[in-house]
């Protein structure tokens, strides 16, 4: 993806699962396609899993497009998307971060809260909480299968989502 410094979003490269929100089918895109579908919507941020996308507009609207065979779309079904298509249940949270990594997704909101969603966390998104609620995310990685790295605004890591033998440890 290329994103302008006028919030268009210009995509090529894999496309077998639509993931480039470009609505048409071609596995592979060589030439730089604009992305009609966010025309006018000031999209801040993209992040990509292995087969699917985010797009995080400046004012904390979140879209998805791409597999969602294993729910990291956070679309509520396991339906693919061609095309980007706003996330439902994030609709009234203003998202402020986005991240994504083969079949997760993760999202900050502006009080850090996270979000997470896909594979073993579900088709939707879902708030995360550890130990200490009073603690505000500022920073997420995902890893596979499931893992969480979140930093804290008082430099405090967590760590969660490992898992041995299909077991969270």
């Amino acid at each position: 993806f290329l994103l302008t410094d006028t919030a268009q979003i210009w995509a090529f490269g894999q496309n077998e699962n639509g993931q480039l929100g470009l609505g048409i089918d071609d596995e592979i895109v060589s030439k730089p396609s604009i992305c009609t579908e966010l025309n006018g919507v000031p999209i801040i941020s993209i992040a990509c899993g292995s087969s699917h996308s985010l797009a995080l507009s400046s004012n904390g609207l979140l879209f998805a497009a791409g597999s969602n065979k294993k729910g990291q779309l956070g679309l509520n079904s396991l339906d693919d998307q061609k095309q980007f298509k706003i996330i439902d249940s994030m609709r009234y949270v203003s998202v402020v971060s986005v991240v994504a990594c083969m079949n997760y997704s993760a999202a900050i909101d502006e009080f850090g809260a996270l979000y997470v969603w896909g594979c073993k966390w579900g088709s939707s998104p879902h708030l995360f909480t550890s130990s200490d609620e009073s603690e505000k995310i500022i920073d997420v990685a995902l890893g596979l299968d499931g893992r969480i790295a979140a930093l804290t605004a008082h430099n405090k890591l967590i760590l969660s989502g490992f898992y041995v033998n299909d077991c969270q440890v």
